[in-house]
């Protein structure tokens, strides 16, 4: 958390995974960054069921992927059963083949987390990693653009 003193270069206002993803890639590239979320509590529930390999690529290049990795889990083979009164055996409709990663694919499946606890995981991150935390029930109400550089930035 910054005191009111400190200038910080970049404020994000919101601490979904969008947010706070945006948070370790300034605070990477020496940028000091403030998180700020109008919600009192961090989100519970579960929206967003995955992660892309695309994504995954980004983790690994933060520095974060073995945490992601670990936190979550591989996608699900779907299996379409046949009628038990007939005797077959289930038909599985979603078998992949064997998929090989490359260079410029190292993942080629995503990961399954849900939303909740990919932020907890983002957070940790930033906390660990950083010394950043997101800020609950703190809320932009305005900000105004002055001399044609500062920002005029009302929080409460």
């Amino acid at each position: 958390m910054t005191t009111s003193a400190e200038r910080i270069n970049v404020l994000i206002a919101g601490a979904g995974p969008v947010g706070l993803v945006s948070a370790l890639l300034l605070l990477c590239n020496s940028l000091s960054v403030r998180i700020i979320t109008k919600e009192t509590k961090f989100r519970t529930g579960y929206q967003g069921p995955g992660i892309q390999p695309r994504t995954l690529e980004l983790y690994r290049f933060l520095g974060i992927l073995d945490d992601v990795w670990a936190g979550s889990g591989p996608h699900q083979t779907i299996h379409e059963y046949t009628s038990p009164d007939n005797g077959d055996p289930p038909v599985i409709i979603w078998n992949d083949p064997e998929l090989k990663s490359q260079v410029n694919k190292p993942h080629l499946e995503p990961r399954l987390i849900g939303q909740v606890d990919h932020e907890a995981i983002l957070r940790a991150c930033l906390s660990r990693d950083y010394g950043c935390q997101a800020e609950p029930g703190t809320e932009l109400v305005s900000y105004e653009q002055q001399l044609g550089r500062y920002w005029s930035i009302s929080i409460c």
